[in-house]
This record gives structure tokens, sequence and C-alpha cells, in this order.
């Protein structure tokens, strides 16, 4: 797999913050925070978004910022789509990535790769709150007022040379995702927003395909 496709995954989630870590703490009851956490995961079966993407490097004074929507249905499906400042796609469908760019498709098999296949099962994993029982990971559960936040570390060397660690946030409200944190080995990250979530609404499947 070409260095560039992790550098597209990576940036699917992507030194501001959106919160200060710092103001977070173990919850009283983590036990109670993973059922939660499981409940919404088997009661998801869609979800269509706004987000906001802000890629962080050392080298740059100021984020790189994009816009675009998102869309999930429950049978690993997922779609990606940048608006501004450019038109870019990716969609991930029946065990295929698939890059729209500019008028042309690229599309990129999953199964028989196993790296990339364990990125896209945490990808997936993570949009549905399900990836804190993943025996790949350390994982440290967090709250502040609004959030709780998990925190992932791989326990795989193979895996920690493209993710040194994933942040997620959970809204206390929904307990849905709200921003997602992915951490490189060189400490540049990417974090998403989502905004405007619309959850358990019907999403045609047609919108999982590039024509």
């Amino acid at each position: 797999m070409k260095k560039t496709h992790w550098i597209i995954l990576l940036l699917l989630f992507g030194k501001l913050l959106l919160a200060q870590e710092s103001d977070y703490k173990i919850p009283d009851n983590p036990e109670e925070l993973g059922k939660k956490l499981n409940e919404m995961a088997n009661s998801l079966h869609t979800i269509e978004a706004d987000f906001v993407q802000e890629k962080h490097m050392d080298f740059l004074q100021m984020a790189i910022k994009s816009k675009g929507k998102f869309y999930f249905k429950k049978n690993n499906q997922l779609r990606w789509e940048y608006n501004d400042p450019y038109l870019y796609v990716i969609i991930i469908n029946d065990g295929k990535l698939i890059i729209h760019d500019e008028g042309k498709n690229t599309e990129i098999k999953v199964k028989g790769n196993k790296i990339f296949q364990q990125v896209n099962d945490i990808i997936i994993a993570s949009v549905k709150g399900e990836i804190m029982d993943d025996d790949r990971f350390n994982v440290t559960l967090l709250e502040n007022q609004d959030y709780y936040l998990v925190k992932l570390l791989p326990k795989a060397s193979e895996m920690s040379e493209i993710i040194k660690e994933m942040h997620m946030f959970f809204d206390k409200e929904t307990i849905s995702v709200s921003k997602i944190k992915m951490v490189e080995p060189t400490n540049d990250y990417t974090l998403i927003n989502f905004k405007n979530k619309k959850i358990n609404e019907p999403i045609s499947s047609d919108i999982f395909s590039v024509n």
C-alpha cells in the first residue's frame, strides 16, 4: 500500500484544541460509561452530519481547514464529501475504498491488506462507538462537563507507525461522537468536529456510490 493512501486515511479525521484536555478526569463509574457507549452503538443505524476538519502541522502556523458532509449507514458504509475549499469524495463501501477527485475515481480494495483492513475497522468502530472493547488498543476513559473522552493507544508497533493515538469525544447529551482527533507519530494531528447531526434518519444507498 502506497504511503499516500495512509495519508488519505489520516486526513479522514483529519497547536489549537477545541477543548483543553487537562480539564478531563476519570469518571466515577467507567463501567457505566462503557455500557452507555455500547448501547449507543447497538442502537445506531445512520448518521448524517456536516463536518469541519482541521489539519495541524508543526511547520504551519495555521491549521488547514476544510468542510463537507458526512454519511454513515450501519452496514459499514461511509461517505466523506469535502466541498470547501475543494470537491473531494471518499467512500468506504462493500470492502472497498473509493476516491473521487477531479472527475476521476480510484478504487482500493480493503480486503487482503491486514493494516489497511485494521484502519478501516477502526474508522467504522470509531463512528459507531464500538471501539472501547477493541483489544488492539489500550483504552483510557475520561470526562468533563460536556464530553466523554475515549483515548486509544495502539498496542501493535505496525499500527503505531500510522496512528500514535486517537481521541474520541462523545457528547453527553446524545452519547454520539462529536469530535475525533487522530494523532500521527510526528505529533501532527487531524481534528474533525461534527455539526448538525441527524441520527437514525433514512439515507439512500445511492449516497455510497460514485457515478
